[in-house]
């Protein structure tokens, strides 16, 4: 009997969110709400099924640049383990570039489908963990998005927060279309962000020319 692809993915995010729940057992974690300033987590905060940004433990997404100075080369994204932060449960997602370097965000859903940063590393190793008094929620995806709506949230390469906003919700690249287009301005300059509901992040575009594209569709 053939599955349709949706319900092989419902599947394969059921497994992960076993196999994640079972990490916690043993682990240790218990499985209470937690609510930190306004935003409550649920045992499952670590299995992210946010439309734009659907992470769980396994997942990996390769880009492969397909313009700029680095064309050829790839970078990847992926889920690689997790790990309870004041008492949530935190996908811990590593970010892989040139040269093999490479650094983690931490991140959970909570119950409004918003994605939190709670903790990031930066290449040379450093750690810096939220201070949950003052500093969440720390946005880095919302739960729900529309042309004009614009958000802080710490950047991709570990330099003070970026601003972003959207710009469109039928934006094309490559061979996409109908996409989620988000501006993102930090001290390094301007990217832009293409999102794919279901897929997550599936393009970025610098203010340079460099393009990177997922490859693993």
């Amino acid at each position: 009997m053939m599955r349709h692809k949706g319900e092989v993915l419902a599947k394969k995010v059921s497994l992960a969110a076993l196999a994640l729940t079972m990490a916690m057992l043993i682990a240790g974690h218990g499985f209470a709400d937690v609510t930190i300033s306004n935003s409550t987590f649920h045992e499952n905060s670590a299995t992210l099924t946010n439309q734009w940004w659907p992470m769980y433990l396994g997942t990996a997404w390769t880009f492969k640049r397909t313009k700029g100075a680095f064309q050829g080369t790839t970078f990847t994204i992926s889920a690689v383990g997790a790990e309870a932060i004041y008492g949530v449960n935190c996908l811990k997602v590593r970010f892989e570039g040139l040269d093999g370097e490479f650094y983690y965000r931490w991140f959970a859903q909570d119950t409004s489908g918003s994605i939190q940063a709670f903790k990031k590393s930066e290449p040379d190793g450093d750690i810096v963990v939220i201070n949950s008094d003052d500093d969440l929620p720390n946005t880095y995806m919302p739960g729900r998005l529309s042309v004009g709506e614009s958000w802080v949230a710490w950047s991709f390469d570990g330099h003070d927060a970026k601003t972003l906003s959207v710009e469109s919700d039928m934006a094309a690249i490559g061979s996409y279309r109908d996409c989620l287009k988000i501006k993102a301005v930090s001290v390094d300059g301007t990217t832009f962000h293409y999102y794919k509901r279901g897929l997550g992040l599936i393009a970025i575009e610098s203010d340079s020319g460099d393009v990177g594209i997922r490859s693993d569709l």
